[in-house]
């Protein structure tokens, strides 16, 4: 097994984990208000502009998401 980091060291890359999450969030929130739909919808977008044609399976592995959660995304836009 390998050795613990120390306490101290874990607690900041907590701390610098929610200072990423927080600013991905803002970033998100502040397309939302600019654009009119979320973050995730205008990487769809963004995908699909890039590969006209593209699959909901191919432009899920793209995102990274699930199949299922990529088709509710490309039907909320439609």
């Amino acid at each position: 097994m390998s050795p613990r980091p120390p306490p101290h060291l874990s607690l900041t890359v907590l701390k610098q984990f929610r200072v990423i999450y927080g600013s991905v969030r803002h970033h998100f929130q502040q397309v939302e208000s600019a654009c009119g739909i979320s973050g995730s919808q205008l990487w769809v977008l963004q995908e699909v502009g890039g590969a006209p044609g593209i699959g909901v399976s191919e432009l899920a592995a793209k995102l990274s998401i699930h199949q299922s959660t990529c088709s509710q995304l490309v039907d909320k836009l439609a």
